[in-house]
């Protein structure tokens, strides 16, 4: 057996699924469901807990996915449930509706003239940020002993940069002024 799986064993991984991570012939690669809205529409129908609640408390967020991870036996486990994290701490606002997870109703900045506005938030105190940050810490703490794996996701640039000016400012500044979408993307 190889010194990878001996070394990740030791952190409660099974051996089949560390077999799969380093692509053992004959094993199953691991997955990750990245089930967000499903996840919580699911734990909302249980708890009647709202979606604004579920994503902005780390108790409910963690438990909407390891609901997920126990009824379609998912390896890895994530705190992302929908990709608006980065632009809502840089000021963009959501839209929630009760049983669905937010959705964007306003950017942060109105043009991407504005970019330089735009302060890098602090991913312990701005947006959601917090929340996901303790979510991961709660998996740490409560599951990582029972063998369920994080995986540490988040929406990626092109995604926040969109919902920090909008779709249509970013599509058309990617041709008409492409060193303020650059700008955008590096404070992203």
């Amino acid at each position: 057996m190889s010194l990878i799986v001996e070394g990740l064993k030791k952190y409660g991984v099974s051996e089949e699924f560390a077999k799969g991570l380093i692509a053992t012939p004959g094993s199953t690669v691991p997955t990750l469901l990245l089930a967000g809205g499903y996840s919580v529409n699911e734990y909302f129908k249980k708890t009647g807990i709202s979606a604004k609640e579920i994503v902005s408390n780390a108790n409910h967020l963690i438990k909407s996915q390891v609901d997920i991870h126990y009824r379609f036996k998912v390896e890895l486990l994530s705190c992302l449930v929908d990709l608006n994290i980065i632009s809502e701490s840089f000021g963009a606002k959501l839209y929630y509706e009760k049983e669905v997870l937010p959705m964007p109703n306003k950017p942060a900045i109105n043009s991407l003239s504005d970019v330089d506005e735009l302060e890098i938030p602090d991913p312990k105190k701005d947006g959601r940020m917090p929340v996901i940050l303790d979510c991961a810490k709660l998996y740490r703490e409560k599951y990582s002993k029972k063998g369920f794996i994080y995986s540490g996701v988040i929406e990626g640039p092109l995604t926040a940069a969109s919902n920090v000016v909008g779709i249509e400012n970013l599509m058309r500044g990617m041709k008409k002024s492409p060193t303020l979408v650059h700008k955008l993307m590096k404070k992203v």
